[in-house]
């Protein structure tokens, strides 16, 4: 990055998103990162339609308008395989709203880490997992859902016709892991529980 140089807007994203640009790969914005919402979802309609981009990360807050052009953001092409976005403010109603809306992405990884979920969020993550049979990294570190969400996932896991290699679970103080742990063995290849990471075979 040059210094003076005014930093990439909402626009640059587009046109290069638009031309496919080969180079444009990954995308990543920052929490405190000002974008309009009719910009967010702008960028997701056209990440739709786009062959290149193969990682998508935001930290901002998202609203209801945006969380429904992100559900319907299915690549043509497949090319998307990692996504991560909003914040803790996301909550249960807010990825019930995305799990209403939610088309099959093929993602490979999704970060749900830190998003303010309870176990009420359960029922939400187990029709996400029932869409995505490819995805192989699920992090929900940082969230209280507790053994109720931890055996609706076990249990969404168990009836996908996938194979999940890393489910990261950082942070769980309170649950029951003996209890928790009923159900990975046939749908998970690794489980991390503590913070740092600590990756261990199940």
């Amino acid at each position: 990055m040059a210094w003076g140089r005014e930093a990439p807007g909402i626009q640059d994203w587009l046109t290069r998103l638009q031309r496919n640009d080969v180079k444009f790969t990954s995308l990543t914005i920052l929490a405190a990162r000002k974008v309009s919402e009719s910009d967010m979802i702008k960028l997701f309609d056209t990440i739709r339609v786009n062959c290149v981009l193969r990682e998508f990360s935001s930290g901002r807050a998202v609203s209801l308008g945006e969380l429904t052009a992100l559900a319907a953001m299915r690549g043509v092409h497949e090319t998307l395989q990692s996504l991560s976005f909003g914040d803790v403010t996301l909550g249960d109603a807010g990825l019930a709203h995305l799990a209403s809306c939610w088309t099959r992405m093929w993602l490979a990884s999704v970060d749900l880490g830190n998003k303010g979920f309870t176990p009420g969020a359960a029922p939400s993550l187990a029709i996400l997992l029932g869409k995505e049979h490819r995805l192989r990294e699920l992090h929900l570190g940082r969230n209280a859902i507790g053994d109720e969400g931890i055996i609706a996932v076990c249990r969404a896991l168990q009836q996908s016709p996938g194979q999940l290699e890393l489910l990261d679970l950082g942070s769980f103080q309170t649950i029951e892991i003996p209890r928790a742990h009923q159900g990975f063995t046939s749908s998970v290849n690794h489980l991390s529980l503590s913070i740092p990471p600590s990756v261990l075979p199940v």
